[in-house]
């Protein structure tokens, strides 16, 4: 019974996220971001700064009442990251399928949709709509990578042409 609930609530997950998506995607909505990152950084003049405040590997992804493995030979890096508005009126910021994971050996990973990743004292990202300059939005972001994969940047892309890379 439990593992059919799980299955049930990742599709209703991942069910939510896409249809946000569509209509982000359809809204007409633009960003320019660009990017600050204590671990290493590129930027360009924009909307949007990200900064990646810590990272971390962990076996496991735990949250409420659900922990989930990798798969055998992977792990998940970690990232706490905090996108700051700079100066876009109405900004929407934060949503997870907006963040790509790149590593050294040129391979792309997109960010492990599960709504219970994070915990009460380091809480996953959430999407903050309508945002104004000075804004910000903090989280914990994951990725599934191979254990000997070496992460390089951290991209966040809006999907209307706008987009930032962070060197990790």
């Amino acid at each position: 019974m439990r593992k059919w609930w799980n299955m049930k609530r990742i599709t209703l997950a991942i069910t939510i996220l896409l249809l946000a998506a569509l209509l982000v995607t359809t809204c007409g909505c633009t960003t320019s971001n660009t990017n600050q990152n204590g671990l290493g950084s590129s930027s360009r003049n924009a909307g949007v700064s990200v900064t990646i405040n810590s990272q971390k590997t962990d076996a496991q992804l735990a949250g409420s009442e659900l922990e989930v493995t990798p798969k055998p030979g992977n792990e998940y890096l970690i990232l706490n990251v905090t996108l700051t508005n700079l100066n876009k009126d109405n900004l929407d910021m934060g949503y997870l399928y907006r963040f790509n994971l790149t590593t050294s050996d040129g391979k792309t990973y997109p960010q492990t949709i599960m709504p219970f990743v994070g915990r009460p004292d380091e809480p996953a990202m959430s999407p903050v709509l309508h945002t104004n300059p000075g804004e910000k939005v903090t989280g914990e972001i994951a990725f599934e990578i191979p254990q000997n994969a070496k992460p390089t940047q951290l991209t966040y892309n809006d999907y209307m042409g706008n987009g930032a890379t962070t060197n990790l």
